[in-house]
């Protein structure tokens, strides 16, 4: 590829590896080096296009691609920048995060910040031409690195476009690197943030639909009931966009469900999914149980 090419695709970017395999001389680096025609960015990585907004190295996707070429080949971007890059996030971040092989000895720079991770292969993607942080890892990494804001990013992105499960498995992958503990707590939060959504959609759901004959203070052997028809027995029980992971709240869960049904309560699940994609679908099915569990209780006609 010709150094016009690499330049054009690179935002101006290059390294010097690059620069001798497409011919320059290692002479006509140093030359541009020194007259300030190329200006180092990293150890051997320079920006030689000087296009309003490149010219200063500040340029977001100057500066991604610039920590990407310092680390060397199998480094993958992670973390804040890989969210970014994906698009993810809006904003770029102030630090490049490059995840690189845990035997280097790279060390960060200033703008630069290297995470030694040994990466699994669904860990490992190439997204608009770079080495990126697969999706999962890359959220569960950039919401560590987010801090005190890492909690509403996790959320929004989980809504949007990527999976819980996926996530939770990248956690599991690598539950004994820096930031684990965090990433755990965090994930706890979505779980029962996800939950609490669930149950808040199917009840403005009902509201704005106009259904009557329900309530939201029934509980059946001290178990609460999302949103139950006494008298059709019918209990409308609503699950998040995150999967439970303590054990404890499973087997809550399905102690719920026995009790239920042990008192002859139809149940009707909707996850959040539904009520966010198909809200008439589900209007109609509790309609659709709630008439013939009335009937059957000989309380309509």
């Amino acid at each position: 590829m010709t150094l016009d090419n690499l330049l054009a695709q690179q935002a101006g970017v290059i390294s010097r590896a690059q620069a001798l395999a497409a011919g320059c001389s290692s002479d006509t680096i140093d030359r541009r080096v020194k007259s300030r025609q190329w200006q180092p960015l990293y150890p051997g990585v320079y920006l030689a296009d000087r296009r309003p907004g490149l010219s200063d190295g500040r340029g977001a996707e100057v500066r991604v691609r610039a920590a990407l070429l310092w680390a060397g080949p199998g480094a993958h971007l992670s973390g804040r920048a890989a969210a970014w890059w994906y698009g993810m996030a809006g904003e770029p971040p102030p630090v490049v995060g490059v995840c690189v092989d845990p035997r280097r000895r790279l060390r960060r720079r200033p703008g630069a910040e290297v995470v030694r991770r040994e990466l699994a292969a669904q860990d490992r993607q190439v997204h608009r031409g770079l080495a990126v942080t697969a999706p999962a890892l890359t959220v569960l990494d950039a919401a560590v690195e987010l801090g005190g804001g890492g909690s509403a990013f996790l959320h929004d992105v989980l809504r949007r476009s990527v999976l819980f499960a996926e996530v939770h498995a990248a956690h599991v992958r690598y539950a004994a690197s820096p930031g684990a503990a965090t990433a755990a707590r965090l994930l706890r939060a979505a779980v029962e943030r996800s939950a609490v959504e669930a149950r808040h959609g199917l009840r403005v759901l009902l509201r704005r639909a106009g259904v009557s004959g329900w309530t939201d203070s029934v509980r059946v052997d001290g178990h609460a009931v999302d949103a139950a028809f006494p008298l059709a027995r019918v209990a409308v029980l609503a699950s998040g966009w995150a999967e439970p992971l303590d054990p404890r709240h499973v087997e809550a869960t399905a102690r719920r469900w026995t009790a239920l049904v042990a008192q002859g309560w139809t149940i009707v699940h909707v996850t959040w999914r539904d009520l966010v994609d198909r809200p008439h679908a589900v209007l109609a099915e509790i309609a659709r149980h709630v008439a013939r569990g009335a009937a059957a209780l000989g309380r309509v006609g």
